[in-house]
Parts: C-alpha cells; structure tokens; sequence
C-alpha cells in the first residue's frame, strides 16, 4: 500500500474503533495498523492475514517417545505447521461441503460502508449479513502475493530468531498423553 492508501485505511479504522465517549481510539487504530496484512481490492481494504505470526519455541510431545532434538529443522516445522499463514484458495472443502472463498464486512458495527473487509470460506446456501462478494481468481492472486510476503518475512524472523536464541530458549518437552 502507498502512504495515499494507508491515511485512508487509517481514517477508515478511526470509523471503526470509538471510545465510548465516541472519540478515536488511537490505540486500537494503531494496533489493527501494526498487526494486520491489508491490501486495497478496488475501494475495499481486506484484512488478509497477521503481520507478524508468533513464534512458537516449545515443541511438545507424547514423553511415552523420545522426544525431538530442538534443531532448526524441528522448529520451523513447528512454526510453519502451527503459525504460518496459509495461501487461500477459490473454495474450500470441509465435511463433504464446497464453501467459496467469500470477501465480506469485518466489523459487525461497520461505520465504513464496507470498506474494511475480511476473507471467509461461506457455503453458498448460508445467508449471513455483510457479504460484499465471492472473491474471483485475479483477488485471489492479490490476497496469496500479500499472503506469500508476509510468510517470507515470517521466514526470515524464523531465521534471525533461532540465530540468536535458537540454544537459550527453543526447547521441547513432554506431557502426559495417556496418564
């Protein structure tokens, strides 16, 4: 996004996040800001995926096993299972149901007219509230190039991380899995 687009979701997020007193709260307007992946569709912003995934640095297991040597290849299996965003796809299915990839309303107080929207996976017979549109192929390439900087940024935290504290505080642990 260029700074022209980010004023503008910045002002669309002042819509969204009031205090009771009804000024902008700056706080939540600053942490959807720092947290979120948005990019702009037309006159929509799409909250696609978090910024910055957390790091997960304990690597459970059953103790019944022995447990996994916590390396860098364990970890970022860990952190791509668990905490990497997933590439969208047109549709998905789940429990014998196709749901397509919908692009609909994020807040249910919306202030913005539909401006600030997110991705979710809608059966075509379900008639929720806030559906802007099914998302088509060329939003699709758009949402996984977001989707796909996000993850090689998370990559190279991964990296940096494991670095520097990969010895001090990456470790694995067991738990009683039948006891």
């Amino acid at each position: 996004m260029d700074k022209n687009d980010y004023k503008e979701l910045e002002t669309l997020l002042g819509l969204t996040w009031r205090k009771r007193s009804g000024e902008i709260d700056q706080n939540m307007v600053d942490h959807s800001l720092k947290s979120g992946k948005y990019i702009r569709l037309g006159d929509i912003f799409i909250g696609v995926c978090s910024r910055k995934p957390s790091i997960t640095t304990t690597i459970w297991y059953d103790d019944t096993t022995d447990g996994p040597d916590p390396n860098w290849q364990n970890f970022l299996h860990l952190n791509v299972r668990n905490n990497m965003p997933k590439f969208y796809e047109l549709e998905s299915r789940y429990c014998g149901r196709i749901s397509p990839l919908y692009i609909r309303v994020s807040y249910w107080n919306d202030k913005t007219g539909g401006r600030i929207a997110s991705l979710e996976y809608i059966p075509d017979d379900d008639k929720r509230e806030g559906i802007i549109r099914k998302a088509t192929q060329d939003d699709l390439n758009l949402i996984n190039a977001a989707v796909q900087d996000v993850r090689d940024d998370y990559r190279k935290r991964l990296e940096a991380y494991f670095k520097r504290y990969g010895k001090d505080h990456v470790s694995s642990r067991g738990y009683w899995v039948d006891r």
